[in-house]
């Protein structure tokens, strides 16, 4: 009777811990809800100060119901989180019993100063793939260069998330999934990751397909000296930022001029990450970044493989984050006003900052995503675009769906009380897990996409539905890319 009994309240409490679980960083207790166990706070690497990531080989045992520590990042007042320098962690979501499954590794965004792998992957993870998501270093503790210091890499932050992927390589069997089936997606900063580690040629062969949701792979970045240019100009005209200085420029507001190593070590990680604003930018320094992702990419230098990227209508929303203003818009294209007045005329009948913070969101996010499939397709890979706008929906801003907000819908529209919400969440993650098992993402009781060609530049877009769509801001992205391409001056 007793035995009965307890059968009978598993079913409808499950254990917490459900089995143990064992990887090179250690043996972890995973938890079950419904058919979905997860692992959280693996600790797959050790970070020190400006010192690159160095995997944890271990045999001890730990929990893995808690998410580990988050990496140092600006709070807001009487936020409650866990924050730490080593806060290498990552977690797995995947189904009981399957094997040999697809895996999907998530990259969270937050332009590089925010944000953390705690993500809903159990929503995924019943779909039919392995759900992981990680943690690197951000702000000044993951992305810097200075001749202080001895990193020869200035971007921590993307060596973190390669030995994240090497990590799966190592032990992703152990949760049923494919090693040699691998999907990077991420977010903003996440999909600017995604633009680096298929430019970077210490993660090649650690991934398989590629998702970047508003990815910036034709901005702007900070070069270090060693790596300056005469002929790579910023969208103003002059010469990108330079690392050593912008490093300079943070140290000299929390030390003295004679600053040494040890001054540095020691400063205060809240201090550091505080002392910059706006987003964290990658660096171009020739040894992790060896130069702009979608240089690399239409040069045919990069880790080729099937390619889905795109955004929102209203990309521009997040213009006020990035510490851009309509000023410095105007005059970085100060050449182009009437041009922009005529593209963007409706924006600009309202006000021109509306129209250059529309463009802000085009020129940063869009215009990357018709670059690196243009490439892509010419490469001989099949990129796929997609548009998400979802007219009149509650959660869009005035202006259109808002930077972020597809990603959003990806991992939490099935809440929605909009039935439209509901329905896009479902299409994009049908769409999303058929291209994580295939590198194709179409499948039964879907809208057939049509990959981007160069006869015919298709966007699914996803509104009340979804539809593909020729040509789609063709005007406007044919002028983006001819400031684009001017941004590289030829002898």
């Amino acid at each position: 009777m007793f035995k009965q009994w307890l059968i009978a309240l598993i079913a409808i409490f499950p254990l917490a811990g459900f089995a143990d679980i064992t990887t090179t960083a250690g043996v972890y207790s995973s938890t079950q809800q419904d058919n979905i166990t997860s692992v959280k706070g693996i600790r797959y690497g050790e970070a020190t100060r400006w010192h690159e990531p160095v995997a944890v080989v271990s045999q001890q045992r730990f929990s893995g119901e808690q998410y580990g520590a988050q990496c140092h990042q600006p709070l807001r007042p009487g936020t409650d989180i866990t924050l730490a320098e080593d806060c290498l962690f990552l977690n797995v979501w995947h189904q009981q019993g399957a094997d040999k499954q697809p895996v999907m590794v998530w990259i969270h965004g937050g332009g590089f100063r925010f944000g953390s792998g705690e993500a809903p992957g159990e929503q995924l993870a019943q779909h039919g793939v392995v759900v992981v998501s990680l943690n690197y270093r951000l702000g000044p503790l993951g992305f810097i260069k200075h001749p202080l210091l001895a990193n020869s890499s200035a971007n921590l932050g993307l060596k973190d998330m390669e030995l994240a992927l090497q990590w799966v390589q190592d032990n992703i069997q152990q949760f049923g999934g494919d090693k040699n089936n691998v999907t990077i997606f991420g977010v903003s900063a996440g999909g600017m990751a995604v633009n680096l580690l298929l430019a970077s040629p210490n993660a090649k062969g650690l991934f398989h397909k590629a998702i970047a949701h508003s990815g910036y792979a034709t901005w702007p970045l900070h070069r270090t000296t060693a790596m300056a240019s005469d002929s790579i100009v910023h969208w103003s005209g002059e010469s990108p930022t330079n690392a050593e200085q912008q490093a300079s420029a943070i140290f000299a507001k929390l030390t003295h001029a004679d600053s040494d190593l040890k001054d540095l070590e020691a400063l205060d990680p809240t201090a550091l990450i505080n002392a910059i604003e706006g987003f964290q930018l990658p660096i171009v320094d020739g040894v992790s970044l060896l130069e702009e992702p979608a240089v690399l990419i239409n040069q045919g230098d990069y880790n080729r493989v099937p390619l889905i990227t795109g955004g929102n209508r209203y990309e521009g929303s997040v213009m006020p984050g990035a510490k851009v203003t309509s000023v410095m818009m105007s005059d970085w294209f100060m050449d182009d006003h009437d041009t922009v007045a005529d593209l963007y005329g409706d924006d600009w009948s309202t006000s021109s900052q509306q129209a250059w913070q529309r463009m802000f969101g085009d020129v940063r996010y869009l215009l990357s995503a018709v670059v690196t499939a243009e490439a892509s397709q010419r490469h001989g890979h099949a990129a796929y675009l997609y548009y998400h706008q979802l007219s009149g929906d509650s959660a869009a801003s005035p202006l259109g769906m808002p930077h972020g907000s597809d990603a959003y819908i990806l991992w939490y529209g099935h809440r929605s009380e909009d039935g439209r919400v509901r329905d896009a969440a479902n299409r994009m993650r049908q769409y999303w897990v058929n291209f994580a098992h295939s590198g194709n993402p179409n499948g039964e009781g879907l809208e057939q996409w049509e990959a981007f060609a160069e006869d015919k530049q298709n966007w699914l877009v996803f509104d009340n539905g979804a539809a593909n769509q020729d040509g789609l801001l063709k005007d406007k992205m044919d002028f983006l890319k001819a400031k684009y391409r001017a941004r590289f001056i030829q002898d």
